[in-house]
């Protein structure tokens, strides 16, 4: 029997910053909910947590040359934004 569910995680605003995930998660989508962003992946809760690197550009702004892959875009239309999500394993324990 899959041990795997669905889970939602905070990013709040929008920059650079790392989240904890299980080991192994499937990022599947970033959207707003109740006017924050949030994350949501596929994952095994009973992994060991790992990080991941979240970045998140507006259109039209500065994107470094090490930008992880790209994930997906959103709009926001209550912010007037639309956002450009890019994340990357980094590995280790939170």
């Amino acid at each position: 029997m899959s041990t795997r569910t669905v889970h939602k995680y905070p990013l709040g605003g929008y920059d650079q910053r790392t989240i904890s995930l299980p080991r192994g998660a499937e990022v599947l989508t970033v959207q707003p909910q109740d006017n924050v962003l949030q994350l949501w992946a596929l994952v095994d809760p009973t992994q060991p947590f790992e990080t991941r690197e979240v970045r998140v550009h507006g259109t039209g702004h500065w994107i470094a040359e090490d930008v992880p892959p790209y994930l997906t875009t959103c709009q926001l239309p209550d912010w007037g934004l639309v956002l450009h999500i890019f994340i990357a394993r980094t590995g280790g324990q939170p």
